[in-house]
């Protein structure tokens, strides 16, 4: 069976479970092999045999998700929500081959070696609230201690929104930094600027009704 399945051809791109080749590795432990990219984001060398035989589907990260289901806050699959994010955020910036990879791994942001370990990363955040996910506070850094959270949709829309800055009256400031100056509601900034079309300097200048969202049309 197993050299039967050994003379099946293999070619980069090709994949066996959560495994994708990427380019023949020489021999792994005295047999042929291939370097390998994980659905996790992990690289592994592999002997070729063991990936047409079925033997191998991951990197580890099958028996790692067994461990996972100690944790918990569980989906109904059985795997821990906070493993789920942790395995995204390492595909996204360690997998070319992942249609987001451009805007975190090809951008330059990275995961720290620490947080390579799931334990570690489980210490570090906690187990993942419902109805959020991983939010870098600082974008221009990387994935790491002391710079992300659990955050809402809303919590990580107002992240980005507040950390863009506006141009008017030879100051660049941030939403949150105009309102500070104008008593002005960042929020109502925000709306006359993005959704609205105002001029940047009519936006910050222009005081809101009665110090209230504002109601524009």
């Amino acid at each position: 069976m197993f050299k039967k399945a050994e003379r099946k051809q293999a070619s980069a791109g090709e994949k066996f479970g959560r495994l994708t080749l990427s380019e023949p590795a020489g021999l792994v432990g005295g047999r042929p092999g291939w370097k390998c990219v994980c659905d996790c984001g992990s690289v592994v060398f592999i002997q070729r045999k063991r990936l047409v035989s079925g033997h191998t589907k991951s990197c580890g990260c099958i028996q790692k998700e067994g461990n996972a289901l100690k944790h918990g806050n569980k989906r109904r699959s059985g795997v821990s929500p906070t493993y789920v994010s942790w395995c995204a955020m390492r595909q996204r910036c360690n997998d070319p081959g992942r249609d987001n990879f451009a805007g975190y791994g090809g951008a330059g942001i990275t995961v720290c070696d620490r947080w390579n370990s799931f334990t570690a990363f489980l210490e570090d955040m906690g187990e993942r609230p419902d109805r959020t996910t991983i939010d870098r506070i600082d974008g221009s850094l990387g994935y790491e201690p002391g710079n992300c959270r659990w955050a809402t949709d809303i919590e990580q829309a107002n992240n980005k929104i507040t950390n863009r800055t506006y141009q008017a009256n030879s100051s660049d400031l941030t939403l949150k930094e105009w309102s500070d100056i104008t008593g002005i509601p960042a929020s109502c900034i925000h709306k006359r600027i993005n959704k609205l079309g105002w001029p940047i300097e009519a936006a910050v200048s222009t005081p809101s009704r009665g110090n209230r969202r504002v109601q524009e049309s």
